[in-house]
């Protein structure tokens, strides 16, 4: 079984703004999703 481990049950992932590499974040948070693991987000527009 999958289980967060870095300090809570919310997994927020950060790509880097751009459509050709974001393209990879959004898998993983897919894989997730699949799985049904709840609060999972993207932060859109990647880090700046």
């Amino acid at each position: 079984m999958l289980r967060a481990t870095a300090g809570g049950d919310h997994l927020c992932f950060m790509g880097s703004g751009r459509d050709e590499e974001d393209k990879y974040v959004r898998m993983v948070v897919a894989y997730f999703l699949r799985r049904n693991i709840k609060y999972i987000s993207i932060a859109s527009g990647g880090y700046r």
